[in-house]
């Protein structure tokens, strides 16, 4: 019985067991960190496609920019589009945040996402009496099956929550950096110029929209499509931030 006892107590506190089972302890919240970074990255990502492939999609089909992302739902691009903006609201519904705050206008803007895809936004380039030719049927634009004016006013609104709460994020971003012990200058830097571009990106939406409607003629870059991808890449920017893709280990 003393063996016993003596052998259990030589186990708790052997050393070389304690350092295994730290460094066991380690590397599963290594991989638990490498994978919630990973996802950060696919959120940002995924923020900077989307304009992108909008713009790719209009120079394959040799076709000009539409006054905004949103118009690309009217496009042969459609399928593409709501996929990226439904991917994107999967990992930001995954995404568990530091608080709850963080929690909620995360689960919100994936909602947001979801909703942005599935209530397009109004089709002001193809009117449905224009879209019956057999040249309308092939080209770019698709034709809109069904006008549904409230549709494309959901639209906005919910593009304009998705918007503020983009802010909202790289603003607890921020807070959140300032905080740290240590905190990586860098990063506050970035999330400063992301947040500063939203904030003007945002307005410029709302005046360009105000001023110009969904006009895109006579423009290589439409203005509201402009400020949409500034936004987008801000967003995307401060993501990839925030899953340390540009910070350096010392």
């Amino acid at each position: 019985m003393a063996n016993n006892y003596y052998d259990k107590y030589k186990k708790l506190s052997d050393p070389e067991q304690e350092r295994k089972e730290k460094e066991g302890y380690q590397m599963e919240y290594e991989s638990f960190a490498l994978s919630y970074l990973q996802l950060r990255k696919l959120i940002g990502y995924l923020g900077i496609l989307l304009p992108f492939f909008c713009m790719g999609s209009s120079y394959f089909y040799n076709n000009p920019i539409l006054p905004s992302i949103s118009h690309y739902y009217h496009s042969t691009a459609r399928l593409f589009f709501v996929i990226i903006l439904f991917f994107l609201g999967i990992f930001l519904f995954s995404y568990k945040g530091s608080d709850k705050y963080e929690r909620v206008a995360c689960k919100t803007l994936a909602i947001m996402a979801f909703l942005i895809a599935l209530f397009p936004t109004a089709n002001t380039i193809c009117k449905i009496k224009d879209c019956y030719t057999d040249s309308d049927l092939n080209s770019f634009i698709m034709p809109a099956v069904v006008d549904l004016p409230w549709k494309g006013k959901f639209h906005l609104f919910c593009a304009g929550i998705f918007f503020v709460l983009l802010i909202y994020l790289v603003y607890k971003f921020l807070k959140a950096e300032k905080r740290h012990s240590t905190p990586n200058k860098t990063s506050i830097i970035i999330y400063k110029i992301c947040a500063t571009g939203m904030i003007l990106a945002l307005l410029g939406i709302v005046s360009t929209m105000i001023i110009f409607g969904n006009k895109s003629d006579g423009w290589g870059f439409p203005p509201t499509f402009t400020c949409e991808t500034l936004a987008l890449l801000c967003f995307g920017f401060s993501w990839l931030t925030k899953g340390k893709t540009f910070y350096k280990k010392p």
